[in-house]
């Protein structure tokens, strides 16, 4: 218990020991400014500018209630003893001593209320705004007022509040921002030297020919806010407060007119402008700068993860390039062993049903045929599943050769209408007289193209009939159309009809059979041969495939083949 107590002793005698220091650091800076400030007296009574309520806000801000005593007794003291300003009273120092105190707590709260934070109001814009406006103007016009009423500063009330103002604004940034240090490079340490021999150049013409160029100072101002920063023009703008003041009391300055009153207020507003547009100019070219570097970090993480991004898709493209590969070497694998042994059981089918080994009884019959169709199906299934491969794998070439549309069609009628006899419709079958005699293309292509259009026609038909027509469309191109009158495709499943292992519904896949590769087959057979693949349907209808070709005669293909080699 004792050795706690103990430490409570130690820590209220270090807190009271580190507010005393504190005080006492912030009660001579005080009073050294106020010092300062009487260099700036013009007329031996008028203070142009008072630095120590930049002192005082700036301890407030930084150190609290803690820096609040020592500025409430230094500038009772400096009022007593007349430090820039006329000697008061007793009662008047400690009014003028709580003034300050006052202005700098007031204008300390209200920064830390209004933004983010007070020691960093400098870095952005807006709070840059808010410290003039509320810690210099508003918090200025507390001790105003105070040395106005106390006749400390009789009947100068509005060059009292510019002077506390411009000496806010002179002490109080520079404090604030170089407690951040900065970071020049070696660019930025040469203008820094240019800017300051213009600054000197300039100071010496005013100063000693009395040039009227005073406003230059404001471009010499803006070009450092632009390449310097808050840091550069903290440094500056006590410079060029200091050479206007001291030409104005060298009595060569473009601001004496008047009297003596209208010349001081005219060069506190001039310095006034000087002390806050800088810095203004300068947070708004920082955060412009700060956003832009943020976008500039933004668009290289972006780029980078659009890189990532790219690289995983292009993996995942080979990727899948390789089992598409293997998929489709696979499958023509299969293909290939399962249709070895299916034709074996089709030959052997057809022996016995051909009598070559005897007569069959009708039942062995019935069932021998039911063998041979049912292998017959699987064998056109395993096809279709090795095109499908072979056209994925780019191993099916188009041979191009000359035939006969005519010849074409009529072998096509022959194999077809057994199958629509059976399901009792009608193949119906047309060719265009224009079409040529002869044309050039794959004949076996085609004779599948053909075929798979119009096996299905039959298939998703229950009544009516089954359309083959052969048509010449124009010089260039010539087309064939198959149309039935079944079923018909909803509009959403036109779009996907000619997918792979696609089909209009499951109940379609159960009713009709088949795998779905069909259409897919026709469709990139269709494209391989330079042409395309529509269709028009409507539920309970019909539908209607038109498949469109290059019209290459057998003197075309000799041009072609001329010009190719």
């Amino acid at each position: 218990m004792a050795s706690q107590q103990s430490s409570i002793i130690k820590h209220d005698r270090s807190r009271w020991l580190t507010m005393v220091l504190a005080s006492s650091g912030v009660g001579l800076l005080y009073l050294a400014a106020a010092q300062i400030s009487t260099l700036t007296i013009i007329d031996a009574t008028i203070t142009e500018i008072w630095l120590p309520a930049g002192v005082a806000l700036a301890a407030a801000i930084l150190y609290g209630r803690q820096a609040l005593l020592g500025v409430g007794l230094a500038a009772a003291l400096a009022a007593w003893f007349g430090i820039g300003q006329a000697p008061a009273d007793p009662f008047v120092s400690l009014l003028i001593g709580l003034a300050a105190v006052a202005q700098a707590g007031v204008g300390a709260l209200v920064l830390q209320r209004l933004t983010t934070q007070p020691e960093h109001a400098f870095e952005r814009a807006r709070d840059a705004v808010i410290f003039i406006a509320a810690g210099a103007i508003g918090a200025g016009l507390i001790g105003a007022l105070v040395a106005t009423v106390s006749g400390a500063q009789s009947n100068q009330f509005a060059i009292t509040w510019l002077a506390n103002i411009i000496g806010v604004l002179i002490v109080a940034p520079p404090i604030l921002i170089w407690r951040r240090r900065p970071t020049f490079q070696l660019r930025q340490g040469l203008e820094a030297l240019a800017i300051l021999a213009a600054m000197g150049l300039i100071a010496f013409l005013m100063l000693n020919t009395g040039y009227p160029i005073d406003y230059v100072l404001l471009l010499i101002l803006a070009a450092t806010a632009f390449r310097l920063g808050q840091h550069g023009v903290s440094i500056l703008i006590p410079l060029v407060a200091g050479v206007v003041t001291a030409g104005v009391l060298q009595g060569r300055s473009t601001f004496l007119v008047g009297t003596i009153t209208e010349t001081v207020l005219l060069v506190q507003m001039f310095v006034l402008i000087v002390c806050a547009a800088p810095y203004v100019l300068a947070a708004v070219i920082g955060e412009r700068q700060a956003a832009r570097i943020a976008l500039e970090q933004i668009n290289r993480t972006l780029e980078q993860r659009v890189q990532e991004r790219t690289q995983e898709l292009v993996a995942a493209r080979e990727a899948a390039e390789a089992a598409n590969i293997a998929k489709s070497q696979f499958l023509a694998t299969m293909s290939h062993e399962l249709r070895t042994p299916l034709n074996a059981i089709i030959g052997y089918a057809d022996i016995m049903l051909q009598g070559m080994v005897g007569d069959l009884q009708p039942r062995q019959r019935e069932f021998q045929e039911r063998s041979m169709a049912n292998a017959e199906h699987l064998l056109g299934l395993i096809n279709n599943v090795l095109d499908i491969a072979r056209i994925e794998a780019g191993r099916t070439e188009i041979i191009k050769k000359p035939f006969a549309p005519s010849a074409l069609l009529a072998s096509i009628e022959r194999q077809m209408v057994v199958l629509a006899q059976d399901k009792g419709l009608q193949l119906e079958t047309q060719l265009d007289p224009e079409l040529p005699s002869s044309l050039v293309g794959d004949t076996e292509r085609l004779r599948q193209i053909i075929i798979n259009l119009v096996g299905n026609g039959i298939k998703f038909t229950d009544k009516g009939q089954v359309r083959l027509a052969l048509k010449q469309l124009s010089s260039e191109r010539w087309a064939i159309e198959v149309s039935d009158t079944g079923v018909g495709i909803p509009p959403h499943a036109q779009e996907t009809i000619f997918d792979e292992f696609r089909q209009v519904t499951s109940t379609s896949d159960r009713q009709h059979g088949g795998t779905g590769l069909g259409l897919a087959i026709v469709r990139n057979l269709t494209l391989m041969m330079g042409g395309t693949i529509r269709v028009k349907s409507q539920l309970g209808e019909g539908s209607t495939f038109t498949v469109t070709l290059p019209s290459l005669t057998e003197g075309d293909a000799m041009m072609s083949r001329s010009g190719e080699s």
